[in-house]
């Protein structure tokens, strides 16, 4: 799970440097200085820009522009606000205008958001479309970035097979480059790939490679690099390489990655009042989607220490966070489509003036042949397109009321599905806890048993992944005995909460055990 977040927050940093190299024809210069702020790496200000500008009175060369910076900024700041759909609409108004470039950019984009959303599917298809564009492409870094991307996505989905050739690519086109940040990326992603596959050897080589380029790189990669380089150290069992270059990595800059780890170290050593501290500075100085994967991290090591009610509040905490992070980026994505909405109807506008326009200066040409049928037919004309501009405005207010109401159905949907979560998680808790003192699930309804399967599962994360590896086809009750054995409960606490004798135990055991997969059925690494 590590190696899955350290590969894609390199490869989400790597590609949030990818911008135009000038969207020319009446740019916008907020448009360029936004473009400046976030090839040096400051997306904030560069999203402080894009937020105060005003997209609907932009020509469609600037509107392109700004969708696609909009993306990048948004993604190089951890979010997905921008729509995919929205922005593979863009890549097709850079085809129409033959820019090859931004066309990839834009598709490659397209991929990282859904990529980002956990559609793997719709990934896979923009990001080869991106792929199929780069013959068209001599800019290396482009090859580069696309190469990166699929990298990740095949090491999502565990096809390391393709994973490794797509990295290979992605170190040839850094190597042609001669750049050596987009080198340590490549032999990070290899160096990933490697370990995953159990090749030791190939793992040291690489971690080898990017360890004499650190000192050449911008401050946020060298902080990422030396946390990762520490974490591999300790994979393959060299603890004390492996804690200084996480130390060094913790003092050139605290970051999520570097804070766990060492905080893992300490914990581990018993030291825990060390570890505390620096979970504590971490989650003072991190944002909300820091502090949730900080606090996923405390769950899941505080749990292993068997400290479970910290484990359960920690977890509850982050899963909530999580939650809020979602829901306003669905709001940050709903007002850019209401952007997009307000720009096109500023130019129909635009457009339905124009042809008034036109209508009018043939009324002219006209009234100078005949004046009287110029003014009848100027008369019955004006009445006409007063009655025009009426119904077109009755239209656009019915329009907006029904939008208006469409939004506050839709909020109301959504505060209505977190609090039925609330209410489950809640409920689960009281029923962890009644077990915990001695209840039994006797009197328990399938809803009883939905909300505890629920609260466990944000007590322990990776629970119904572990499960669904490793058996087939689980009912209700194989898996709460999978939960009270994962609980620690003793034989006769087992028999007494489900309310059967020690033979119906061994039976349902037995029958447990018959339901296990055949082969090799270890658990697949998921993005973080």
């Amino acid at each position: 799970m590590k190696i899955v977040f350290h590969i894609l927050i390199l490869i989400t940093v790597s590609l949030s440097m990818t911008v135009p190299a000038s969207c020319t024809g009446g740019y916008d210069r907020d448009l360029m200085e936004a473009e400046r702020l976030l090839r040096h790496e400051m997306a904030d200000s560069a999203m402080a820009i894009l937020d105060r500008s005003e997209p609907e009175k932009m020509n469609s060369n600037d509107y392109a522009c700004y969708i696609l910076l909009l993306a990048q900024a948004s993604f190089k700041q951890g979010h997905s606000y921008a729509s995919d759909s929205l922005l593979y609409e863009t890549a097709r108004y850079f085809v129409k205008n033959g820019d090859k470039d931004r066309e990839c950019l834009a598709t490659l984009y397209t991929g990282m958001i859904r990529f980002s959303n956990n559609d793997l599917e719709g990934a896979a298809i923009r990001l080869k479309q991106a792929e199929h564009l780069l013959e068209y492409i001599t800019d290396k870094y482009m090859h580069n970035k696309v190469y990166a991307a699929l990298t990740a996505l095949n090491y999502a989905v565990a096809n390391d097979s393709l994973g490794l050739m797509y990295a290979r690519k992605e170190l040839a086109s850094a190597i042609a480059m001669r750049d050596n940040v987009q080198l340590s990326f490549a032999y990070n992603h290899l160096a990933c790939l490697y370990s995953r596959l159990g090749n030791r050897d190939s793992l040291m080589h690489y971690i080898s490679a990017v360890e004499p380029l650190i000192p050449y790189m911008p401050r946020y990669a060298r902080v990422q690099n030396l946390s990762n380089v520490g974490f591999y150290y300790q994979m393959l069992g060299d603890s004390v390489k492996g804690e200084e270059y996480i130390r060094q990595s913790y003092k050139t800059e605290p970051i999520v990655a570097n804070s766990n780890l060492l905080a893992k170290i300490y914990f581990n050593r018993g030291d825990t009042a060390s570890a505390m501290n620096i979970w504590r500075n971490a989650l003072a100085a991190a944002d909300a989607a820091g502090e949730a994967e900080l606090r996923g991290a405390m769950a899941r090591i505080l749990y292993e220490a068997g400290k479970y009610k910290e484990s359960g509040d920690n977890s509850t905490r982050a899963d909530f966070l999580n939650d809020s992070l979602q829901l306003e980026r669905k709001a940050r994505k709903a007002n850019v489509l209401q952007l997009d909405y307000d720009h096109r109807m500023s130019m129909e506008k635009a457009r339905r003036n124009s042809r008034v326009a036109v209508a009018v200066l043939i009324c002219v040409i006209l009234g100078a042949a005949a004046i009287i049928i110029v003014i009848i037919a100027g008369s019955r004309h004006a009445d006409a397109v007063k009655e025009d501009y009426k119904n077109r405005i009755d239209d656009l207010e019915t329009d907006s009321s029904r939008l208006k109401k469409d939004m506050s159905r839709l909020k109301k949907e959504l505060v209505d599905i977190e609090e039925s979560k609330t209410r489950k998680a809640a409920r689960g808790k009281e029923l962890f806890d009644c077990l915990n003192a001695g209840g039994n699930i006797q009197l328990w309804t399938k809803a009883d048993f939905d909300s505890f399967f629920s609260y466990y599962d944000i007590v322990d994360p990776d629970f119904r992944k572990r499960a669904s590896a490793t058996y087939r086809s689980l009912s209700r009750g194989n898996r709460l005995l999978l939960i009270l054995s994962e609980m620690s409960f003793d034989n006769d606490s087992v028999c007494r909460i489900m309310g059967i004798s020690p033979g119906s135990l061994r039976s349902a055991r037995s029958r447990l055990r018959s339901k296990m997969c055949n082969g090799d059925c270890g658990v697949t690494l998921k993005e973080s």
